[in-house]
């Protein structure tokens, strides 16, 4: 079969004269549709298209190649008889590999110039950039007789369309240089103000900045001689009026307070420990500290610093605990579970499931009948203490839920995220009342003055992101800190390093 064509095919080509060869290549070459990756096929073309040059020549090699079944035609359309025509004739293989890449981007720019018309002649529809360049580069020189009427109007208008822009721009530029020269002529008395007036500027500032250090340097060095009265006997806020006074000026005797301060021993401290101590609290009677770690959940008598008891396994991760009110049950917080401890026997009481994700905070409402978690599933959970059941999911706006905090009077609960601050929400309809952080700044530390009209709220290194584990701190201890909310405050702040903020306290009455 492939044979006979190929016979066929060039025994016909060789009854043309060397004008018929050329139009039948031409002809041949446009009802071809090269493939890119994939084999050539045949393509249908318009007689009109086919006899745009050269009517009365390509009629006759039309006629001719139909004749001999190389060509089928349809109304208006010509197309290749047979598809094997492609491959088994080596005379229209050799000009297909000769001219592929040719032939692509005439086949590109026979569809450009149809969408071209189809479009009333648009502008927006001309070739411009490397597609223009590349139609230039393989029919520029080329004879008129390869493109159409079409075609070749196309291809002129896409010229002249970028001739008229790069006029255009070629002005543009003329009229910038001039405007240019004339601006720099007015420019130079006002440069020369400008100058002047950047160094009076600049004197100034520096008479200030001087000013402005010479005031912290005092005020450092009276914060440091506070300190130092104080770490004898109150040896906390020693610790805090060094830090500040490190803060407003980086003095070698602020240097030296902190470094005193770093020095007072702790009362009692918890040896036991092998692992990352995550979380600490205390019992509502001070009598208890309970601690969080890989190692689980850890009782302490506060008065001597021994151990008392483990809660759980000692396999278990806990990385929050909160007590109850009335100091009974222990919460705690692992990896997506949320358990109820009694303290007295360290038997559990219910476990909590509901949360997809590490239970980073847990916080008791003031009666003790609700317990809320917050996850780094984005979620606040509400629990009914008394049967174990969830009774409400806070979502929506939330991110990871860092630490959380009730009011006193239990109907407002704040939520700490991170890169979303802290929210307030109603614990009764369960929607956010208000939002209390400045911008975007996260909150990592969430609490509540005793008389609630006040919420205080810390965050780790603002120049770092929040890792998704705790800190791993070297050793747990307790210090001979005063009971009640002040003591939470004061071991959160001692915690972190010297470039941690604390945030000034929110009025949130």
């Amino acid at each position: 079969m492939e044979g006979a064509v190929a016979k066929t095919a060039e025994d016909a080509y060789r009854q043309f004269t060397q004008a018929q060869a050329v139009v039948a290549r031409r002809l041949l070459l446009r009802m071809v549709a090269p493939g890119e990756g994939t084999p050539d096929t045949r393509r249908p073309a318009d007689r009109g298209e086919l006899e745009s040059h050269g009517r009365q020549e390509t009629a006759d090699v039309l006629e001719a190649l139909t004749r001999a079944r190389l060509l089928t035609l349809d109304g208006d359309t010509v197309e290749l008889a047979h598809e094997a025509l492609l491959t088994a004739w080596p005379r229209l293989r050799g000009w297909i590999e000769q001219d592929r890449e040719h032939l692509r981007v005439h086949r590109k720019l026979t569809e450009a110039a149809r969408a071209w018309e189809e479009l009333g002649c648009d502008v927006g529809a001309l070739y411009r950039g490397s597609r223009l360049a590349t139609a230039l580069e393989h029919f520029g020189s080329s004879p008129r007789e390869d493109l159409t009427a079409l075609e070749h109007d196309f291809l002129t208008a896409s010229t002249t369309a970028r001739d008229q822009e790069e006029r255009a721009a070629a002005l543009i530029t003329r009229r910038l240089r001039r405007l240019s020269a004339a601006l720099s002529v007015l420019l130079g008395p006002a440069l020369t103000a400008s100058l002047i007036a950047w160094h009076q500027s600049r004197n100034s500032d520096q008479q200030r900045q001087a000013a402005d250090s010479a005031r912290k340097v005092a005020l450092s060095r009276q914060l440091t001689a506070q300190s130092a009265a104080l770490i004898g006997t109150n040896s906390d806020l020693a610790s805090l009026l060094a830090i500040h006074a490190y803060r407003t000026s980086p003095t070698s005797p602020a240097m030296e307070s902190l470094h005193t301060a770093a020095t007072v021993p702790l009362r009692n401290r918890l040896t036991v420990h092998r692992d990352a101590v995550v979380s600490v609290v205390f019992s509502p009677d001070g009598r208890t500290l309970a601690t969080g770690s890989d190692r689980g959940a850890e009782l302490w008598d506060a008065a001597t610093g021994r151990f008392r008891r483990s809660v759980g396994k000692r396999t278990d991760v806990v990385v929050s605990v909160a007590f109850s009110p009335d100091g009974r049950t222990l919460a705690t917080g692992s990896d997506s579970s949320v358990r109820l401890w009694d303290v007295a026997s360290g038997s559990t009481l219910a476990t909590l499931a509901g949360h997809t994700d590490t239970v980073y905070s847990a916080a008791f409402s003031p009666d003790g009948r609700t317990l809320a978690t917050g996850s780094l599933d984005r979620t606040a959970r509400l629990w009914d203490t008394a049967n174990g059941s969830s009774e409400a999911i806070l979502s929506g706006p939330l991110r990871e839920v860092f630490s959380m905090a009730f009011a006193p009077r239990g109907r407002t609960l704040a939520t700490a995220s991170d890169r979303r601050g802290v929210d307030l929400w109603d614990t009764e309809n369960r929607r956010i009342r208000s939002r209390v952080s400045r911008g975007s700044e996260e909150a990592d530390v969430v609490t509540f003055s005793p008389d609630g009209r006040t919420l205080a709220t810390a965050r780790y290194n603002r120049q770092q992101d929040l890792p998704r584990r705790p800190p791993r701190p070297h050793r747990a201890g307790t210090h001979d800190l005063p009971a009640g909310p002040a003591t939470k405050s004061r071991v959160s702040g001692l915690s972190q390093n010297l470039r941690d903020g604390i945030d000034v306290p929110v009025d949130v009455r």
